[in-house]
């Protein structure tokens, strides 16, 4: 087998993190990194991680605790959950955030999330409640809905398709459910 090389990227400089989570383009060249803990941070690259730019999605520069991110293919959409239950979407590679609510004005972890290559469709997990998609940037939301008893699921993971029609998601200890045209059925 051969030796696999990785080289070290520092967007903290020396310091040290608990990375939670991260994302990246198609090519590498476009990171979204993503701290935890009360000290929580994002930070951005667009020349595969050799530069850092930390980014503030509530406009503040508060740390947060964020949860999730993922981003389209060429790394100029991307779509980030951070644990106070908020949800921010980016359609310029991280430059302006704009905060989409698929449950309302409520406050819910949402541990899960995905975007599709173009970023209109979008779909994330409540903790312990609902599945939600959208297929306008955020802008209203639809609850997808799984057979079985209840509709509140500890869901374990989703997952959406580059078109954003397929839907693939995951129940803790349960099913796996999976739509092919974006949970009409």
């Amino acid at each position: 087998m051969a030796t696999v090389r990785w080289k070290e990227t520092r967007p903290l400089g020396d310091a040290v993190a608990v990375w939670y989570g991260a994302s990246i383009s198609n090519d590498g060249s476009k990171i979204l990194a993503l701290t935890a803990t009360t000290s929580g941070r994002l930070f951005y690259s667009s020349d595969y991680g050799v530069n850092w730019t930390q980014k503030y999605p509530y406009g503040d520069t508060n740390t947060r605790y964020y949860a999730r991110s993922d981003m389209s293919s060429d790394g100029t959409k991307m779509i980030v959950s951070i644990n106070s239950g908020r949800i921010w979407y980016s359609a310029d590679s991280a430059s302006s955030w704009t905060e989409v609510r698929p449950d309302g004005d409520r406050n819910y972890v949402f541990p899960f999330v995905g975007i599709s290559d173009d970023g209109t469709k979008q779909l994330v997990a409540e903790y312990g409640k609902r599945v939600w998609y959208s297929s306008n940037s955020g802008s209203s939301w639809g609850e997808l809905t799984s057979s079985g008893s209840g509709a509140d699921k500890v869901w374990g993971f989703v997952a959406l398709s580059d078109d954003g029609t397929k839907i693939l998601a995951g129940v803790n200890a349960g099913r796996i459910y999976y739509s092919i045209n974006s949970g009409s059925s």
